[in-house]
């Protein structure tokens, strides 16, 4: 169903099956919400107002009735982290992106030396950069170690591994 806020134009007395004799079915006029299925919010454009699924970053609970109006149902996971895929229903579906660890419930860039190529919320970042080079902060992958330059400095990028 489109979602929206739809008037209910039931007339009283109109279905009489299955009922006890002499009490007709019906009920007053009112409106119908219809509201977005969790993992889905509600996107209104050119073609109209439909579900469309949630979004990578994002998690979608359902949309929820609420006075005149029905909310989009649609929320962007905290800073530095992501979701799997599309289709998310939960702020739990929110993990850490790639390059950051889980320090404490906040997503924080993995440290110097360190990388982390998965999505997850792992305290740590597990991969090491070998013996005798480093990555800057939040790298993602082996790929971004390059060697360490005399005296504790940083090699430029020209100095890169291949």
């Amino acid at each position: 169903a489109t979602p929206g806020l739809y008037p209910l134009c039931w007339r009283p007395g109109l279905a009489t099956s299955g009922l006890p004799e002499g009490r007709p079915f019906g009920t007053s006029p009112g409106h119908l919400f219809v509201t977005c299925s969790s993992g889905t919010y509600k996107l209104t454009s050119s073609g109209g107002v439909h579900c469309e699924a949630c979004p990578i970053g994002h998690h979608c609970p359902g949309g929820t009735a609420g006075g005149d109006y029905l909310d989009d149902g649609k929320t962007r996971c905290g800073a530095g982290s992501t979701t799997l895929g599309p289709g998310s229903k939960r702020a739990e579906d929110c993990l850490c992106d790639m390059g950051k660890a889980n320090v404490g419930g906040a997503c924080e860039p993995c440290p110097a030396g360190r990388y982390k190529a998965q999505i997850s919320d792992d305290a740590a970042c597990p991969g090491q950069c070998p013996n005798g080079t480093t990555c800057g902060m939040g790298s993602v992958s082996l790929d971004e170690c390059y060697p360490d330059a005399p005296n504790g400095g940083s090699a430029s990028g020209d100095d890169r591994l291949p």
